[in-house]
């Protein structure tokens, strides 16, 4: 049985959620005493729950599922924010686990899954994915297993977070055919540990 910590103001409706698609037994989620990050003020009264936002450093521009689409596999990327739920994520803890980091030195760090507000309301849970370690390449949503591709560290930088998954890869945003897509950087890749790659 796996136990999963939920943070923000969804963990109340968790269960409704979990019911949809999950494909692993989860002991009864017990909600963190720490506060996730919450909606910037400018823009809280789009949505005064305080789901957790991913905000790029870089370009200003808010995680999310392209075109709100609802369907498995469709990439994410960072827009412009417009008060909709698609650029809201719903951090999930689960655990802590061993990150081969070859610049940050290796370790164990919390490992945080995200799954998507827009999906969720939309009865479907979807979570952010890595593309299996490969750089240069978009990340995207997938069906909630909170296995090894969706689980991030949270690695905490002088300006924001780098979202890193297993092996270093930064979750970066990368500006391609005009549209800001969310890619996976390895090190020594153009923009590695930039601020293309920070997010609050």
């Amino acid at each position: 049985m796996r136990s999963l910590t939920i943070l923000g103001s969804r963990a109340a409706r968790l269960g409704a959620a979990l019911a949809m698609t999950l494909a692993v037994s989860i002991a009864g989620p017990v909600v963190a005493t720490a506060a996730a990050r919450s909606v910037p003020s400018s823009t809280s009264s789009c949505h005064p729950s305080g789901d957790d936002t991913w905000q790029n450093n870089h370009n200003g521009r808010y995680l999310e599922i392209y075109q709100a689409d609802t369907d498995p596999g469709n990439n994410v990327d960072s827009y412009t924010w417009n008060c909709t739920p698609t650029q809201l994520w719903v951090p999930v803890l689960d655990g802590v686990e061993y990150f081969h980091f070859p610049v940050q030195g290796n370790g164990s760090y919390d490992a945080w899954s995200f799954y998507n507000v827009n999906a969720y309301d939309h009865n479907v849970l979807l979570c952010l994915q890595d593309p299996s370690g490969t750089p240069d390449v978009r990340v995207y949503s997938e069906p909630c297993v909170y296995g090894d591709q969706q689980e991030f560290a949270q690695y905490p930088t002088s300006s924001g977070y780098y979202l890193m998954a297993d092996y270093g890869q930064q979750i970066c945003e990368q500006y391609t055919n005009s549209i800001d897509w969310a890619v996976e950087i390895a090190n020594n890749y153009p923009n590695y540990g930039s601020d293309k790659c920070t997010w609050h």
